[in-house]
């Protein structure tokens, strides 16, 4: 059955390093302490055993957080004003890092590696003083950039590994950095059909071109195929592995899966800095900027990182577009399932559907309520949307960091794997045609 998925999709989304080294020996042992059938942790709050997730873990901190917010808001307090200004900011910045970090420590039952996160949160707080400089931020040279750039240096050049120390995936600190970019939903809709037609009608334009170019000329087969495409046309590793394990048996090891989950951590890298130069260098339309970074860039991690690059007029608008693609997550697992496993559960929608994105919707809503309630003055309005925008941005480039350790550049190089220069092929066809498209609507 579907929803039976195996430990060895777990061990993906939460290894997902994009130079597919060895499980960590925590993990290893941890996966062997369940049942061979243990399905993995889902998007939801907890797995069949009752136990919570990372991303359950990563909902209940960002709302949590949120609240908080709300609460220093109402006091007046506006974190990027004089608590930034008088250079407060590292020691508060490293602390809510460290705790936010422990969080899915404590609630999986794993060890946290303080020394670890010490270094995580050093290039973190390193790349904002560097991003802070205005010629450079000014120039789209932003701390998400350097957050990337400085991380990718410690791992190929330092050899930081610290995913093999226990490090949590820079996806869970961007999910609950987008949990906390609430917006007001008259924003939400105003991105309108057009928005909706490159979130949905150009992801599936792109899905299908991108099978039947694998399956007709590259000559994968047809569930690899569909791995790969959807992989890159809808949300990156999220997509990847929920749609492996609609289309195979809880048994099957998809190295497809984890190959492309590689390849995008790596190849998407080049295009952060270089898409928002639409705006900066050209120019273009920031709304179409951001629908252009939010419908092409694969991972959600990837185009936050971008677009904050852009401004927020485009952050905005790609932050949107991905959350939309997001919700085809739930749709397609239930129609793979039905036709390659012959099994219509129509609960998959629910455990399929990316609960970040939830958290999303929620913080937005309040946010909604809050902006248009009488009772609220305008400065408490406007110091809400600062203050969960700047956390925001501060966890966020707590995953950028984490992202940038992810790639090891010189281990891919040395790599003579002609399976993976295969699907390598593959996607750099499916994403190409993707800029193009996305560009052209």
């Amino acid at each position: 059955m579907a929803t039976n998925d195996t430990e060895e999709f777990s061990q993906i989304r939460d290894v997902e390093e994009p130079l597919l080294h060895e499980q960590s020996p925590l993990h290893v042992a941890t996966a062997q302490q369940k049942p061979p059938n243990t399905p993995p942790p889902a998007t939801t709050l907890c797995n069949s055993f009752g136990e919570w997730t990372e991303d359950g873990i990563g909902l209940t901190v960002a709302l949590l957080i949120y609240l908080g917010v709300i609460a220093i808001s109402e006091s007046g307090i506006e974190l990027s004003g004089q608590y930034a200004s008088d250079n407060k900011w590292p020691l508060g910045a490293a602390v809510s890092g460290f705790l936010v970090a422990y969080a899915p420590h404590y609630g999986l039952g794993k060890a946290f590696n303080l020394e670890a996160y010490a270094v995580v949160i050093l290039i973190a707080v390193v790349a904002r003083a560097i991003g802070d400089y205005t010629i450079l931020s000014h120039s789209g040279l932003s701390a998400s950039l350097w957050g990337i750039v400085i991380g990718i240096c410690g791992r190929t050049f330092c050899g930081l590994d610290l995913k093999a120390k226990g490090v949590v995936s820079g996806e869970y600190f961007v999910k609950v950095g987008v949990t906390l970019l609430a917006m007001d939903f008259t924003s939400i809709v105003s991105i309108g059909l057009p928005g909706l037609m490159i979130a949905w009608g150009d992801t599936l334009i792109v899905l299908t071109v991108g099978v039947l170019l694998n399956y007709r000329f590259m000559n994968f087969d047809i569930k690899d195929s569909i791995v790969i495409a959807g992989a890159t046309c809808i949300c990156g590793s999220s997509a990847a592995t929920a749609l492996s394990s609609s289309l195979h048996d809880p048994s099957y090891k998809d190295e497809t899966c984890k190959t492309i989950i590689a390849l995008m951590g790596l190849f998407n890298a080049p295009l952060m800095p270089l898409m928002p130069l639409g705006k900066t260098a050209f120019g273009l339309n920031p709304a179409v900027v951001g629908a252009w970074i939010g419908g092409s860039i694969d991972s959600t991690g990837q185009v936050t990182a971008s677009a904050q690059m852009g401004g927020d007029a485009v952050l905005k608008t790609a932050v949107i577009i991905k959350m939309a693609q997001n919700i085809l997550i739930g749709p397609l697992c239930l129609l793979f399932t039905g036709t390659f496993q012959k099994s219509f559960q129509p609960s998959i929608l629910v455990s399929k559907f990316p609960l970040f994105v939830v958290g999303f919707l929620l913080t937005s809503a309040i946010t909604t309520a809050f902006l248009h309630s009488d009772a609220a003055s305008s400065d408490i309005k406007d110091t809400l949307i600062s203050n969960s925008w700047y956390l925001s941005e501060w966890f966020t480039l707590i995953g950028f960091a984490c992202i940038g350790l992810e790639i090891d550049l010189r281990a891919f190089v040395a790599k003579k794997n002609a399976a993976q220069h295969h699907v390598l092929v593959a996607y750099l066809m499916i994403q190409s045609f993707d800029l193009i498209s996305t560009f052209g609507w």
